[in-house]
């Protein structure tokens, strides 16, 4: 319950999957190879037919906007179908297309005990913190809310700093001056 909560109110690097696809003709359901329950997709992007290596990103669109099944074409939009996984793709591909989703999804601890879970081996202090405040109200106790919120917020923040520098990666955080005339 906590580690659900914590997921549906922030976003980590270790949400983040890649998944490499291919739409096929015809057919404007995608498929994707991760098991988990998606959040969010990041990006999604389509290989052109050119020998350049040239790419398009899709944006997001509505699905009251599609064309679907009438207009077949180069992909422009997609649609993610909250709870179901489903991905929806609009103009329905007129051809194969190679894909890239950067995908965020909810771990699948505590269902499946054979993986090693991010909270339990990284953040164990933030998740046991949200247990025993969402357990405040259970046992009638305004104490253990008043306790455990700050302890988390302070796990949350140091959580995002943390996430913070692993998406920036290797890059130098040094700040650059230049002083004299331009």
């Amino acid at each position: 319950m906590a580690a659900r909560w914590l997921e549906r109110n922030y976003s980590f690097k270790f949400m983040d999957r890649l998944c490499l696809t291919t739409l096929i003709k015809e057919d404007s359901e995608v498929s994707y190879n991760a098991d988990e329950l998606v959040k969010s997709i990041s990006f999604f992007k389509i290989a052109l037919a050119n020998d350049d290596g040239d790419f398009r990103y899709l944006k997001k669109g509505d699905p009251h906007d599609f064309n679907l099944p009438d207009a077949t074409g180069s992909p422009k939009w997609y649609w993610l179908e909250e709870g179901t996984g489903r991905i929806i793709v609009d103009p329905t591909p007129d051809k194969d297309y190679e894909a890239t989703l950067m995908l965020r999804v909810f771990t699948d601890w505590p269902t499946d005990l054979t993986k090693e879970n991010f909270w339990l081996t990284h953040a164990d202090d933030v998740l046991l913190a949200r247990t025993l405040e969402q357990l405040g109200p259970i046992v009638r106790s305004a104490l253990l809310i008043q306790t455990y919120k700050p302890l988390r917020e302070e796990g949350i923040r140091t959580l995002l700093l943390t996430d913070e520098e692993n998406k920036l990666g290797d890059s130098s955080h040094a700040m650059k001056f230049y002083v004299g005339s331009a």
